[in-house]
């Protein structure tokens, strides 16, 4: 293994680093199930934009060459994530992803135009689910209909 392919480690240690009890199981499934196949679900954890910040960090070094693109990335139900958090995470998404979740985290109508931004700008994107984001207005809500124009193959879930 070189050490680009250790990352799932590396995430066990900032999971480990809450000392929350959810999180210190999934860091034990990273560390001994899990090797990075261009998905991952990190669903309910607590995260703060904090911890998703160090997670970025660590997801920026997956290489671009001799490993599959990362594809599906889901942060659903970490409620504390919040507009920063989902403005973090569209400065980090690769073009290479088909599938994001990003269900219940807290975020309005900041982070969610930063997230249709990005969203009108793939080509490729397959699902996008972002309910349960109660701060989210009706507006910003309708907004993500152009979205269905622009990618009529795209599961949109709002």
């Amino acid at each position: 293994m070189t050490k680009s392919t250790n990352l799932h480690l590396d995430l066990a240690n900032v999971l480990r680093s809450t000392g929350r009890s959810q999180c210190l199981a999934k860091a034990d499934a990273l560390e001994f199930s899990w090797r990075y196949s261009g998905s991952l679900a990190l669903r309910g954890l607590g995260l703060t934009p904090e911890e998703l910040g160090d997670i970025i960090a660590i997801l920026a070094k997956i290489p671009t060459q001799g490993h599959p693109p990362l594809t599906s990335l889901s942060f659903s139900n970490n409620d504390l994530l919040g507009d920063s958090g989902v403005l973090a995470l569209v400065q980090f998404i690769p073009e290479s992803l088909l599938e994001i979740g990003l269900v219940n985290c807290g975020f309005g109508d900041v982070g969610g135009q930063a997230l249709l931004n990005w969203a009108l700008n793939t080509k490729d994107l397959k699902m996008i689910c972002i309910e349960g984001n109660n701060l989210l207005s009706e507006d910003q809500k309708k907004g993500f209909d152009g979205l269905r124009a622009t990618h009529p193959n795209c599961m949109i879930v709002v």
